[in-house]
């Protein structure tokens, strides 16, 4: 901790100090100490969801600051640490076109001849960066003659040249026994930045082309005149050779990640022990059903990618029969049958329309309850046992102490269930037979719920709006079946911790929430107000204003609470704007999916 709050201070001084105060600061610690501060990467930003962290020399690189570069190389800061984008020093101080920390870091951290060889040939990895929710991706295999070409920094080469007359100088007033040594390095060194010059990256892209599709030419004039012919291209022809680079490089990208998440998966199902085998085994058949069947009629499915496998399955016909038997109580599952009849039918044009079905009789046999316009809850869905099955194997999972994602960075409990690989199956049989139809039969325009059971139907603002037919959706089933993914995960919430839950809306068309248990918690309601954004009539103001906390008990914005127990289900949309109250005694578990 201590050691933490050291390193933030060193932060703060690199941001708002002066060069004075941070070496002052530096001079104040133990010598131990102070190599570790220099060395230690300091929080950057942070927000819910991720924090940056950065180390000292990378950052004073990135902003430019010279005269620090140099106390922190004083104190020992070391050139070649990498970040997590595997960048050096070196390379955050030639993309950012800072000439002075170059010439720092070149003549004040590297080897007492300067000819560090290693340091100049550190290259960069292939790496992806989130800007604004969008995949970026950054081509590996780079050096610092590709970053400075890229960003045209023509300081970087000049200051490379001083650097080879610099060393010169050096050997020749070197003493004499020393001079053929420091000859030989000299000119290994100068061999290998003719070599970086001349290197591919990842793409097959040498420093020089990288400066061309950046029109940097500038330049051009450090490079050999063999290069000659590709400053000769035309605009035209530039656009064109760097459309296919960034073809070439997408689809290694794509290809690296397949490679990556199908070894990560074959390292889970290694090594997870379910407690619960025939949940796992039936939920694998069962999705090959449907997928089966999705393929068959024409519509694209999340989860294509295991068709092949498929293919080769002899599954058990009656898997999602005995799967629903598993996880849902009798009396809910005849209105998920003629839902889902109804949802396969408006898929296809040309299927027959499906058998009249009295929808008031299976509503009332399953409970199903519309408590507020566009809010409705399912008293009995979940069997409370499997509920409870469920809850032990994500326990049982956690303690393999295999990968997962957290619902919430800050808070150590919850899980995203589409980060342990184990649980997919199940997610997508959900998401294809249970949540799209549920979604579509009370949510899209052309649900047969809307003339059948006008007091039931939620107002049109509810409603998904019927989008043009994006690929993979053969049919009238309109915005919901447009409806590629799914993000699910497990909310966790326990007594004395997380206990200022915000009201918020959620990033999804539909949200489908289970109550998985324990039994014996109390506390923790869940409250809607309106949509995100719209004035209820009667209220003091949008929906969205309200983000008091804890949530008072008398709101004048709730339309609606709701007392959470072990099975039931709660179906809403995303933009409906919800929250909980803090829960008073023991633990609940909540299993939500994001359809999107």
């Amino acid at each position: 901790m201590e050691n933490n709050n050291r390193s933030a201070r060193c932060g703060e001084l690199l941001r708002t100090g002066t060069e004075d105060d941070l070496k002052n600061y530096l001079l104040s610690l133990p010598e131990e100490e102070r190599f570790l501060v220099v060395n230690q990467p300091f929080l950057l930003s942070s927000s819910s969801s991720s924090s940056s962290w950065l180390h000292p020399l990378h950052y004073v690189c990135v902003v430019g600051d010279e005269e620090k570069t140099s106390v922190l190389l004083e104190f020992g800061s070391d050139p070649k640490e990498r970040s997590s984008d595997s960048f050096t020093a070196l390379h955050y101080a030639a993309a950012s076109g800072f000439g002075g920390c170059v010439q720092e870091i070149l003549f004040n951290a590297v080897s007492p001849c300067f000819l560090d060889i290693e340091l100049i040939e550190m290259e960069t990895k292939d790496h992806c960066v989130y800007i604004g929710g969008i995949a970026v991706y950054l081509t590996g295999g780079q050096n610092i003659f590709h970053l400075a070409s890229a960003n045209s920094n023509v300081e970087f080469f000049e200051i490379f040249q001083q650097h080879f007359g610099k060393l010169q100088k050096i050997i020749e007033s070197s003493p004499s026994p020393s001079s053929p040594v420091l000859q030989e390095k000299f000119e290994k060194f100068q061999k290998t930045v003719e070599i970086l010059k001349e290197k591919k990256d990842f793409d097959g892209n040498t420093p020089i082309k990288v400066g061309v599709f950046g029109h940097c030419r500038s330049v051009f004039c450090y490079f050999e005149t063999k290069n000659q012919n590709i400053c000769d291209l035309s605009l035209e022809e530039i656009q064109k050779l760097k459309s296919e680079s960034v073809r070439k490089r997408d689809q290694r990208f794509v290809e690296n990640k397949k490679r990556e998440e199908k070894k990560k998966r074959e390292a889970i199902f290694t090594t997870f022990q379910p407690l619960n085998p025939l949940l796992f085994s039936l939920s694998h058949d069962a999705w090959v059903q449907t997928r089966r069947w999705r393929k068959k009629n024409g519509l694209k499915t999340e989860g294509d990618e295991g068709d092949k496998e498929a293919e080769n399955v002899a599954e058990d016909q009656q898997a999602a029969e005995k799967l629903e038997k598993i996880l849902f109580v009798p009396s809910i599952l005849p209105l998920l049958h003629s839902i889902r009849s109804a949802y396969r039918s408006s898929l296809l044009p040309s299927a027959p329309p499906p058998p009249s079905t009295d929808w008031a009789s299976l509503l009332s046999l399953s409970q199903t309850q519309h408590l507020t316009p566009g809010l409705f809850l399912f008293p009995l869905f979940f069997q409370p046992t499997t509920a409870s099955r469920f809850v032990a194997e994500l326990v049982n999972y956690e303690s393999f102490s295999l990968p997962f994602v957290r619902p919430n960075s800050k808070i150590p409990y919850g899980m995203v269930l589409n980060s342990c690989y184990v649980f997919n199956d199940l997610l997508h049989f959900l998401q294809h037979e249970i949540t799209l139809p549920l979604s579509w039969f009370f949510f899209s325009p052309s649900s047969p719920l809307h003339s059948a059971l006008p007091s039931l139907s939620p107002p049109p603002k509810f409603w998904v709006p019927e989008k043009e037919k994006g690929e993979g959706c053969a049919g009238g089933a309109g915005g919901v079946s447009s409806l590629p993914s799914q993000y699910t995960f497990v909310k966790h919430y326990v007594f004395g911790k997380d206990t200022d839950p915000s009201t918020h809306f959620d990033p999804s068309v539909v949200t489908l929430n289970v109550c998985l248990g324990k039994e014996g918690f109390e506390g923790s309601k869940i409250y809607f107000h309106g949509l995100e954004g719209e004035r209820e009539e009667g209220k003091s103001s949008p929906p969205s204003c309200p983000q008091r906390v804890p949530h008072p008990e008398e709101c004048p914005d709730c339309v609606a609470t709701i007392t959470h127990k072990p099975g039931q289900l709660v179906l809403h949309r995303g933009k409906h704007v919800h929250g909980v109250y803090r829960l008073e005694s023991g633990e609940r578990w909540n299993m939500i999916m994001w359809v999107r």
